[in-house]
């Protein structure tokens, strides 16, 4: 994949990591030589760890910032809850967690006070230009960052890792379909769910896991989901050089998650594939041959194991002499 990263080098590539407990996630890691990330995590306490551990991972570089992000610059107080991943500047329901016997996570152990600034400021201020990529988990306060963040998902941003909600954990927290609505005014659509989350209520194990309990199997209920947006392509302009560099970000990430057909409709769009060609000397054709390929191995390969997994169940349910 040295050709998608001699692209990527080219135009450049910056990602944003909004609530970035833990460090970036690997989603880019195709293209991750040329990507930098800047990295928002409001507890001051994680993000000194961060800063601490150094650059982690094949990035180009790595900056952690111990900055809230909202829609407008104002006080903003983020309530600190046993699990850390859990705080938020919404107040927790504890009683719901209770009821999936997550209560434990929702015990509020104090309340920090800090300003919160838009992100269209922030990245003004420290220069963050063209960022492509967005990645945000702030427990229900993803639709605030976002009209913060207005300039930036008009004029730059082609790619969105968000978590989202099923059912209010927080006091006025806006759901999945909150979310999809603001981000759809910005011609952002749905690609497909990351990974999805569903809690039991008698326990905390996870199906297909099997619980010590009385009821040691069962569906949980859908309570929270990470979804991949992306631009839509045809809503892009193209008639200058910084439109077509960013139809090419919008491929580049596509490519990284797999969706080559959504990259090849940035690639084709007028002039894209002509700028590919004359300012790096790549096909667009043939990288996205050998993209394909490589998912198709990786799809193969994931069919086998899926193989091996039902000869396996279907002989341990054999009774053996």
């Amino acid at each position: 994949m040295q050709d998608l990263i001699k692209i990527a080098r080219y135009v450049g590539l910056v990602a944003i990591d909004v609530g970035a407990r833990g460090g970036p996630k690997h989603d880019l890691d195709a293209i991750a030589p040329a990507v930098d990330f800047y990295c928002f995590e409001p507890d001051e306490e994680e993000c000194t760890r961060l800063n601490q551990q150094g650059r982690q991972g094949p990035w180009k570089s790595v900056t952690y910032l111990p900055t809230a992000l909202a829609a407008e610059q104002r006080q903003f107080e983020l309530n600190l809850y046993r699990k850390r991943g859990c705080s938020s500047g919404l107040r927790a329901r504890q009683e719901v967690g209770e009821i999936f016997c997550r209560g434990d996570y929702y015990i509020h152990d104090g309340v920090v006070s800090m300003e919160a600034r838009r992100f269209d400021d922030v990245a003004a201020e420290f220069l963050i230009e063209k960022p492509a990529f967005m990645k945000i988990d702030v427990q229900g306060m993803e639709v605030e960052v976002f009209r913060g963040a207005a300039e930036a998902l008009k004029n730059d941003l082609v790619g969105i890792r968000t978590e989202v909600s099923f059912f209010p954990l927080y006091d006025e927290q806006p759901l999945f379909a909150d979310v999809d609505q603001c981000l759809r005014s910005f011609d952002f659509y749905p690609m497909r769910w990351i990974e999805t989350h569903e809690w039991r209520r008698l326990t905390r194990t996870k199906y297909p896991g099997l619980s010590e309990q009385v009821l040691p199997a069962s569906r949980g209920q859908l309570m929270h989901a990470d979804v991949l947006y992306l631009a839509h392509p045809e809503a892009l302009p193209h008639q200058s050089e910084e439109h077509l560099r960013r139809l090419i970000r919008l491929g580049l990430v596509a490519i990284c998650y797999g969706h080559i057909d959504h990259a090849d409709a940035a690639f084709r769009r007028p002039g894209v594939s002509d700028y590919i060609q004359e300012k790096v000397g790549v096909n667009c054709l043939s990288v996205l041959q050998d993209a394909s390929n490589a998912l198709a191995r990786s799809a193969r390969l994931q069919e086998r194991v899926r193989k091996l997994g039902r000869f396996m169940a279907r002989l341990s349910g054999m009774s053996i002499d």
